[in-house]
């Protein structure tokens, strides 16, 4: 069996099997373990990409890696609204963290 893998969404576009193939998936209907295999290889390519993203972020400065994980800026402010001290300060913390987690080099 071949399977054709999309590389701009990673989807399967196309699955070409031999005629014996073919002949055993029409009489016996078995188009459930083909689509296991499938999934199979899907989770594969998933992997793969898990592992890209991955490194595409090992591979980012330590101001675009805080950058993506500071807290978003509408808590802060929400706190200050509403004149929340405890969400005020789990604000700060939260920034505190990361900038320990990525320190400047």
């Amino acid at each position: 069996m071949k399977v054709l893998i999309n590389k701009i969404n990673n989807k399967i576009i196309e699955c070409r099997m031999g005629a014996a193939e073919q002949e055993l998936i029409q009489s016996a209907k078995l188009f459930g373990i083909l689509r296991e295999e499938i999934e199979i290889l899907e989770m594969k390519m998933e992997d793969y990409i898990q592992r890209l993203k991955i490194q595409e972020f090992n591979n980012l400065t330590y101001a675009q890696k805080r950058q993506k994980e500071y807290p978003d800026i509408y808590e802060y402010i929400d706190g200050v609204v509403k004149n929340d001290t405890i969400q005020i300060q789990n604000y700060i913390t939260k920034c505190l963290a990361v900038k320990e987690k990525y320190p400047k080099v």
